[in-house]
């Protein structure tokens, strides 16, 4: 995947920051309030791709001292407009994959929500998994989602048919026909099960009129990767928030994972 094809994410994320303006955690993040229910107000955070600042406006109440970052410009000034900074809440522009601004073992808990990590070429996924793991302090917590290889193919999509409005149920229906073709034509040349042998794949899903390349890997590609840059996963989470294994078959479209840094041998 061409490095230019996936500058054109940032570019796009630069330009939609009002589609980003919803608060609300989605279940798996209401899911890790819970299990950090305890340590929150003693908690260093930095929140990666904060986008708008959707988890901004929960976490950064919470924990000790909280840090948002992204590489869109105009998200970070939407955040500092929305939420203001002070001495222990800050919103910087950075790239994930160079936080060197940061000394080691500094946070006690990464959030990289949203799949924010699949947008990026694989190199730089590698540098932002190595970076999270130099931050995180060896009780500390990384969480993250991450687009699922194993839900590909994706079904045709349909809209619910609503026979107290037929028109517009109808137009609803003519335009998801188009979206449905758009999405096969854009990955028509990827072969699923070649794709899953590998691991690996950049694919469109149809985000953002199609303005978005994804990053998409199988599980056990994940844990593999997560283990190669010293991390071990504690439980993952469907969307809905129910907890997975590791191991456990899922079809969802995304997962959500909690790390931990491996215990030095």
């Amino acid at each position: 995947m061409s490095d230019a094809r996936l500058k054109g994410n940032q570019l796009t994320f630069n330009s939609i920051t009002q589609e980003y303006m919803r608060c609300d955690l989605f279940p798996p993040e209401r899911e890790l309030l819970v299990i950090l229910r305890e340590r929150l107000s003693q908690l260093d955070m930095l929140d990666l791709g904060v986008g708008a600042g959707r988890t901004s406006y929960t976490f950064a109440a919470l924990v000790r001292t909280y840090i948002g970052i992204d590489y869109a410009p105009a998200m970070i000034e939407m955040c500092r407009s929305r939420f203001g900074e002070s001495g222990r809440q800050k919103f910087l522009c950075l790239d994930a994959a160079d936080l060197s601004k940061f000394g080691d073992r500094k946070f006690d808990l990464v959030l990289f929500s949203f799949n924010g990590i699949d947008y990026v070429e694989l190199e730089q996924r590698h540098k932002i998994l190595k970076e999270v793991h130099r931050l995180l302090k060896l009780d500390g917590y990384f969480f993250f989602s991450g687009c699922s290889l194993d839900a590909f193919p994706w079904p045709v999509q349909w809209p619910r048919f609503r026979f107290t409005r037929p028109l517009r149920s109808m137009v609803a229906l003519a335009k998801k026909a188009i979206w449905n073709g758009r999405r096969y034509w854009a990955n028509r040349r990827q072969n699923a099960d070649d794709l899953k042998k590998r691991g690996w794949a950049y694919l469109q899903n149809g985000a953002h009129n199609f303005g978005l390349i994804h990053f998409f890997a199988t599980r056990s590609y994940q844990i593999r990767e997560l283990s190669d840059h010293g991390f071990e996963i504690e439980c993952c989470f469907a969307p809905d928030g129910s907890r997975l294994s590791p191991t456990e078959p899922a079809s969802d479209v995304f997962i959500y994972y909690l790390c931990r840094p491996t215990p030095p041998s």
